[in-house]
């Protein structure tokens, strides 16, 4: 990436109002997330881009639609809401250093999460609850209160749609132009 925004992993993250934009997805509307990413640090949750206010604790009134980060095994993830079947989990390991395309799409069936073009997981999820978060956030929760990323974030995509793996595989390495049909948020961080 020629131009990324650099994330301190302390308290560093880009907060969007959701309020115009429909950016908070429910029931078993398809939608896909995409961005570029690079780590400075490992062994920690990290988030690249989320609609998820959640600590974990379950006692902030905690509104949890969907993220994609990296977990403490240092693979890509993909969580969307929805009873046990919270997150699907990739397979590579990732380092630091190194730039990763990661994507995850919800289908209508199920939760898929790519890095660099390949599916990586898949798995069964329903009908999600209607999620009132008004912020999206990139680098770290929705309201930039944890999970914070420590590395470089570019080129984050939000579809309102299933993003098939051909279209990833077509479109990671172009800048796109803004209005692509289903095509909610776009933002290049190349400022």
């Amino acid at each position: 990436a020629k131009y990324a925004l650099d994330f301190d992993g302390v308290d560093d993250y880009v907060s969007i109002d959701n309020t115009g934009i429909p950016l908070s997805f429910s029931g078993s509307a398809p939608f896909s997330v995409e961005a570029w990413f690079k780590l400075d640090s490992l062994d920690k949750i990290q988030f690249i881009a989320s609609n998820y206010t959640a600590n974990g604790d379950g006692n902030d009134g905690e509104a949890q639609n969907w993220s994609l980060g990296v977990d403490t095994g240092n693979k890509v993830y993909f969580h969307r809401e929805i009873g046990p079947n919270w997150n699907v989990v990739g397979t590579t390991t990732l380092q630091t250093g190194v730039w990763y395309h990661a994507a995850g799409v919800y289908d209508g069936t199920n939760i898929n999460v790519y890095l660099n073009g390949s599916l990586e997981g898949s798995l069964s999820s329903g009908n999600i609850a209607s999620v009132t978060e008004p912020f999206v956030s990139i680098g770290a929760n929705s309201r930039g209160t944890n999970y914070f990323l420590d590395g470089r974030i570019d080129d984050v995509r939000i579809w309102d749609d299933e993003r098939t793996i051909t279209e990833i595989q077509n479109n990671m390495n172009q800048e796109l132009v803004g209005d692509e049909a289903n095509l909610v948020a776009y933002y290049k961080l190349n400022d």
